[in-house]
């Protein structure tokens, strides 16, 4: 693959729909077999935690999120946006939530973190903008 390819999807914000977004890095690893399987993982995981995130902040039930991805000779980059209700990520600490509270959630931007190379998430006008980017060998 000589130059980057891209991908917009949207999808109602609802539960739902989160493995649409799953399943097409899965189609995609299958079309650029340049993704190792864990990379593919490593995707599959972040995409749906941050539509999870989407889904559970947004502002409106009928709103919907738009997933774009650009598909690069070294590397993958992940956009999900969303109308959210207030949120102020310079107030965000991602680490690990307590493990008293496993069952509650709150897992989601620190597996992100964990499992990506660039994340930064931004807040303008009632948009929430999550960018992540994964390195593929």
């Amino acid at each position: 693959m000589a130059s980057s390819e891209f991908i917009r999807l949207e999808i109602p914000s609802s539960p739902k729909y989160i493995s649409v977004v799953r399943n097409l890095i899965d189609s995609i690893s299958t079309n650029h077999t340049f993704m190792t399987e864990e990379q593919k993982d490593d995707l599959k995981l972040a995409i749906g935690e941050a539509c999870s995130n989407a889904v559970k902040f947004s502002r409106s039930p009928d709103s919907t999120i738009t997933v774009t991805l650009e598909i690069q000779p070294k590397q993958v980059e992940i956009e999900v946006r969303n109308e959210s209700t207030d949120f102020q990520p310079e107030n965000l600490k991602i680490e690990p939530p307590s493990l008293e509270k496993i069952n509650e959630g709150g897992w989601g931007l620190y597996l992100i973190k964990q499992v990506m190379d660039h994340l930064k998430i931004c807040c303008n006008n009632g948009i929430t903008t999550v960018r992540m980017a994964k390195k593929i060998t």
